[in-house]
Order: C-alpha cells, then sequence, then structure tokens
C-alpha cells in the first residue's frame, strides 16, 4: 500500500510532508514515499528548506517497517543527512541530485543487506571507487547500483 487512505497520496507530491506529518505516518505500513516536493527547494521562494528534521523521523525506533522505496531525489542533503537512513530497510533508494560526496556513502553501509537499487547519479562529489562502500550483492553501473 503506498498509503491507506486515497486522501493521504497527494501529500508528498503536494510538499506537505514534515516532521509532524511525517512522524504520524511511521506505522502505517507505508511502502513507497518520494520526498523530493517537500524537502527540496521551495518552488515559489526559492528558498532552502532544511531536511535534517524530517529526516530525523526515519531513526526513530519501529519506523517505516513496510518501506521499501524511498526518494530524496534532489533534495539537497548533507553527508550527515544520510546517516538518518541507516535504520530503514529499503530496496530502493533514490539519492540522485542531492549533491551528497563520498564520505555519505560510508553512511549506506546499514542498507546493504536490503538494497537491491541505489540511485547516486549527478552527484559530482561522488567518486567511484567510493560505490564500493555500499557494494552489496549488487553490480554497479555509475549513478545506479543494481542486483
Amino acid at each position: 500500500m503506498l498509503f491507506p487512505d486515497p486522501c493521504l497520496t497527494s501529500l508528498p507530491s503536494s510538499g506537505l510532508i514534515n516532521p509532524d506529518i511525517l512522524t504520524l505516518f511511521r506505522s502505517l505500513g507505508i511502502e513507497e514515499l518520494t520526498l523530493t516536493n517537500s524537502l527540496g527547494p521551495d518552488p515559489i521562494s526559492m528558498t532552502k528548506v532544511n531536511p535534517r528534521p524530517t529526516l530525523r523521523v526515519f531513526q526513530q525506533p519501529h519506523s517505516f517497517k513496510d518501506l521499501a522505496i524511498l526518494s530524496l531525489k534532489k533534495v539537497p542533503l548533507a553527508d550527515e543527512d544520510v546517516a538518518c537512513l541507516s535504520n530503514l530497510r529499503v530496496n530502493d533508494l533514490d539519492l540522485s541530485y542531492t549533491g551528497i560526496s563520498s564520505e555519505a556513502t560510508a553512511h549506506l553501509v546499514a542498507l546493504k543487506p536490503f538494497l537491491t537499487k541505489l540511485e547516486l547519479g549527478h552527484n559530482g562529489r561522488i567518486q567511484h571507487p567510493s560505490c564500493y562502500n555500499v557494494r552489496c550483492p549488487c553490480s554497479v553501473a555509475w549513478g545506479i547500483l543494481l542486483i
């Protein structure tokens, strides 16, 4: 289930996910979540949103046990923001266009047993050998790690 209620389905695409709302979703059985519109730059004012308070919700115990697909594509992230994802058991993680560096890939090691697809494309500060930090039963095609 993407969202248990059709009314909730539009929240991520509308950019309405904040830490309080995401906290309410922790145990709802959500399988797929895209936070690009909620954590990317505000399209009207172009002000940068700090994603860390929202990402910290993923660190809470027993959060998002059913989450299989998470997209943070185009969300400006600091390398340490990626550490907030280490408790997840996602199979598909999109971190393309986030501005992370090779250092951030070290935080992804905890996800190795679960990842089947990892998108790291268009992050100019990631050097190819750093992908070996998350080398799992995946083969590397630059920008995307696939099983």
